[in-house]
């Protein structure tokens, strides 16, 4: 009886809702052992084990909160190989995790890979190195703590591929400012931790970009993952030199860059002045998201931060005053002039001054701007458009203001 109750235990049988399921090890000494590929475990559960791992890595984040099954398996198949890990949530809403480790999670081992959601269906690639012991953690959210059904499978998928150039500094891509690349994380592993933020555990590409002179940049990364990236002025681990590490902000419903489904899942921005020099880029995944194809924007474009544009009747015409607090790349300003006609639409936009008004700000200071139209008729009224120009003679509007002239008198 004692050896038939002892069995029972041992192989971990337990009877929920009418069906039996066997559950896998809860902690990696007695972890369920997987011996060949492909591997399948289905209509199983984690719901006998207990919470004991501790994901030192913090891959699984949340999911690193319920109980603990554990999967072990060795590559003795003389070569590396890339598996596919796939697992689905049978049943649903049972935030299922699952990650894959280069040892024993709860000794400090690296995630090469992991996936979670509520009502999980999803898949990741790594590449296994031959001779080595991996584990797979199967976990959820603190509530509910255990998946009631869910099937985990393994699939040799070959030889693994050669990761892009980019995935180290070594092979880092330069970007020129106002473009665009597409590419995917698919094959990149693990080489960067940001020293604040979430881009600790994901996978990355390093692009890079130089600035001539101090310059307004703003960054735009879209995916079909959890998305995120850093800016570094330097290309090493992130241990010196990060600028900032970038989390989603909000959703994008209008790519400007690439063509990528589901962008908006991953979506992060970043903008902010610089100066001149070589910066780097590392598009990362938040917490271990899985790999997927990205579109990644880089934005240099010229800064005027206008504090006041006016039109005043002066006696001898209209008087325009404008101030700026900063002025990036900036060459100088124009000034257009339109007369509202009989229909009441403005007419035609006619530029006023011959030659550029040469900007006298900088990136650290302001200055202040005034310049006469005497060409108006009393009675009449106009718009006028304060236009910026850039070192690159590319302009933008900055500001318009419309006055009726009446003509001052002594």
């Amino acid at each position: 009886m004692r050896k038939t109750m002892g069995l029972v235990i041992g192989i971990m049988i337990i009877f929920i809702s009418g069906t039996l399921y066997a559950a896998p090890g809860d902690t990696c000494a007695t972890a369920t052992v997987i011996s060949t590929m492909p591997y399948t475990d289905a209509n199983t559960n984690n719901c006998s084990c207990t919470n004991d791992a501790v994901d030192y890595s913090s891959c699984m984040g949340y999911y690193d909160s319920g109980y603990d099954g554990f999967y072990e398996y060795t590559n003795n198949t003389g070569a590396d190989f890339l598996v596919e890990v796939c697992a689905t949530d049978n049943i649903g809403s049972d935030y299922l995790g699952v990650g894959l480790y280069e040892g024993c999670p709860s000794a400090g081992a690296s995630c090469l890979g992991f996936i979670g959601a509520s009502t999980l269906n999803s898949c990741f690639t790594a590449c296994l190195e031959n001779g080595v012991t991996y584990y797979i953690l199967v976990d959820n959210w603190a509530s509910p703590n255990c998946a009631d059904d869910y099937t985990l499978t393994l699939t040799n998928e070959g030889p693994c591929p050669t990761p892009p150039a980019n995935d180290t500094c070594d092979g880092v891509i330069a970007l020129a400012c106002n473009s665009c690349i597409e590419g995917s994380t698919l094959l990149t592993v693990n080489d960067f931790d940001c020293s604040s933020g979430s881009i600790t555990s994901g996978a990355d590409l390093v692009y890079s970009f130089t600035l001539t002179n101090t310059n307004t940049v703003t960054i735009v990364a879209e995916a079909d993952f959890d998305a995120d990236f850093a800016v570094s002025t330097v290309c090493d681990d992130g241990s010196a030199g990060t600028l900032l590490c970038v989390d989603r902000t909000g959703t994008q419903t209008d790519p400007s860059c690439g063509d990528i489904a589901n962008h908006d899942y991953g979506y992060a921005v970043w903008s902010q002045m610089l100066e001149a020099g070589t910066y780097y880029i590392w598009l990362d995944t938040y917490a271990g998201a899985p790999t997927g194809n990205f579109a990644l924007e880089i934005l240099c474009e010229l800064y005027v931060e206008l504090l006041s544009f006016d039109a005043t009747a002066v006696r001898r015409g209209v008087r325009l005053d404008w101030e700026t607090a900063v002025e990036v790349d900036v060459l100088g300003f124009n000034i257009f002039r339109q007369q509202l006609g009989k229909n009441s639409v403005f007419g035609e936009m006619v530029l006023l001054n011959p030659d550029i008004i040469p900007s006298r700000g900088g990136a650290f200071n302001g200055a202040k701007y005034s310049f006469l139209d005497p060409y108006v008729e009393n009675g009449k009224t106009y718009r006028y458009t304060l236009r910026s120009v850039e070192l690159s003679t590319e302009s933008k509007d900055l500001s318009a203001t419309e006055i009726t002239y009446q003509k001052k008198v002594k």
